[in-house]
């Protein structure tokens, strides 16, 4: 199939819908106390297993096959699974996340076969928002059905297999880089024992994410030494990076981005809930968070319009981002990370103009990977206007990058004025 006939059929869907559920108090959901916590997945085949079973990360739980259904309702004939496997959370507690794999329907251009990992920017707080569903004929989050235009390039030109992993993982943990990263390393040791789709644990594997997919991907590219160093991965395109969380919500404030940020809070804070302790939101902010807390892309579900606003009215601190817990969580989700370097290739390219996410903030990310001895290959891109049409922009470049390694090609292509460290 054609590069053109592929966005043709990924371009059909650009409406954002919002996801269903109801409103709860904080749950428990086996030791943990989850705030405002998303509603439980209706499909048992997400439920967590009771008791947990003591196997490595990365190891199959179950598996069933579905329909390759990746856009508008678009069926596509290739082989797919989804998978649900263990991972570990940002306390190192074990989850059951669940990725979809999908089989190409032509042998792989390169030998031995690769895998691609590739992370959707989902960044919603419902179950029903995953990729999972997405990949499985679910329109709820159709943002996601568009990205279909770049990696099905990969699927069918390519004959690369691929996961998507549901890297939020069970909680929709949206935001929550560890959680992210984790679960996506993990994604990756479950497909390649996936028998059906024919790797090894040597085979190569890229990893690719724009935005959300990229706060995924730059973080398993960060933990990788020291939680699955084992993994070959050989090549990482990350594109629109949010590196600090806290700039960024200071950036979206009083901007049309206030709402998908500020759903980052949230999904943060399931992870991390001394970021909203109790008291700290007043009657007007229990009320937002309780409406989108099942929400797609920052939707609510209650049929009440999402807040385009800053942080204060919800508040009952003068400053939200100077509270002890807001200052020990900015430290956490902040990247780099200190003593956490990626090892393999990676790709970084970032609009100039992003207003969402400050390039500058990327450039310090860059630079410390630099000097810590990472192999980085970064495009300050001047082509994509703002952080949305940097998605298209960048993604023809990103896939030639990738193409370029995982096809042994003697040189790397990266675009002109790209720098390269290391």
């Amino acid at each position: 199939m054609k590069t053109t006939a592929i966005r043709a059929i990924s371009l059909m869907c650009l409406a954002l819908c919002a996801c269903g559920g109801t409103s709860t108090a904080p749950v428990n959901v086996g030791a943990l106390t989850l705030p405002y916590p998303p509603t439980p997945d209706r499909d048992a085949f997400y439920a967590q297993p009771d008791p947990m079973p003591h196997l490595p990360p990365g190891s199959i739980l179950k598996s069933r096959a579905i329909s390759f259904t990746p856009t508008h309702g678009i069926a596509l004939p290739n082989p797919a699974w989804q998978i649900q496997y263990v991972s570990t959370d940002v306390n190192g507690r074990p989850q059951a996340v669940v990725a979809t794999v999908v089989k190409p329907l032509t042998p792989a251009l390169a030998s031995p076969t690769p895998l691609l990992a590739y992370q959707m920017a989902y960044d919603s707080l419902g179950s029903a928002c995953a990729p999972s569903h997405t990949l499985n004929a679910d329109n709820h989050n159709g943002s996601n059905e568009l990205e279909a235009a770049f990696y099905l390039q990969a699927l069918l030109t390519q004959g690369w297999p691929i996961v998507f992993p549901d890297y939020e993982g069970p909680y929709s943990e949206y935001g929550a880089g560890v959680q992210a990263g984790r679960a996506t390393l993990d994604a990756i040791r479950a497909a390649l024992q996936f028998e059906p789709l024919g790797l090894t644990p040597e085979s190569p594997v890229a990893m690719w994410g724009y935005s959300g997919g990229a706060l995924a991907s730059a973080w398993a590219a960060s933990l990788q030494k020291g939680y699955a160093p084992e993994l070959n991965i050989v090549a990482i395109a990350s594109g629109g990076t949010p590196t600090n969380s806290f700039n960024i919500v200071k950036q979206a404030q009083n901007t049309s981005y206030f709402n998908l940020v500020a759903s980052a809070v949230i999904g943060t804070n399931r992870a991390y809930p001394e970021l909203i302790p109790p008291g700290f939101l007043t009657p007007q902010g229990e009320k937002w968070a309780e409406a989108i807390r099942d929400g797609c892309n920052g939707g609510t579900t209650d049929g009440s319009a999402p807040p385009f606003t800053e942080f204060a009215p919800y508040t009952t601190v003068s400053d939200p981002f100077d509270t002890p817990g807001a200052r020990s969580v900015a430290a956490k989700t902040l990247l780099p990370q200190p003593g956490m370097t990626p090892i393999a290739d990676i790709y970084i390219y970032h609009a100039i103009k992003d207003q969402l996410l400050p390039i500058a903030d990327t450039d310090t990310m860059v630079s410390t990977w630099c000097a810590n001895g990472a192999h980085v290959s970064y495009y300050r891109d001047s082509v994509g206007q703002d952080h949305v049409s940097e998605f298209a922009a960048g993604a023809d470049l990103a896939l030639a990058y990738l193409v370029s390694r995982m096809n042994h090609s003697p040189m790397t292509v990266l675009p002109p004025g790209a720098q390269v460290c290391n």
